[in-house]
């Protein structure tokens, strides 16, 4: 499959969305988009103490031997921004809903049980 899509400028903020035990992080990017990154259910299940790593590689133990494996978030990419995005915001104990504040002179709300279809946004041009 097709790698996940990363940012293509400097990223100016990231969270962890509450509640979510770091499944979800929500980041922000100079290249006028919002991402929300969601990992798989069993991404974080590895013993402590085995060198995992969530970047392109995370490792799994069986039977003792560590094997790397590749870890591929499911990526959600909003753009209904027109110019860079500085800053995201999560809501304390809330696991769905997030901010982000533009250089365009907007802010907007998020909620990723919403498919991106469905959350419409004004034109900020």
């Amino acid at each position: 499959g097709a790698p996940p899509p990363r940012h293509r400028a400097n990223i100016f903020g990231a969270h962890i969305l509450p509640q979510t035990n770091g499944y979800k992080v929500v980041s922000c990017s100079m290249d006028r988009t919002v991402q929300l990154h969601e990992l798989p259910p069993d991404a974080l299940n590895v013993p402590y103490g085995t060198g995992a790593h969530l970047s392109d590689e995370a490792t799994t133990v069986a039977g003792g031997i560590s094997q790397p494996r590749t870890v591929q978030p499911r990526t959600t990419n909003y753009t209904c921004h027109s110019s860079r995005v500085k800053d995201v915001e999560v809501e304390p104990m809330n696991p769905h809903n997030f901010w982000s504040a533009s250089e365009d002179g907007t802010v907007r709300q998020f909620d990723c049980r919403c498919r991106t279809d469905e959350q419409s946004f004004p034109d900020s041009s």
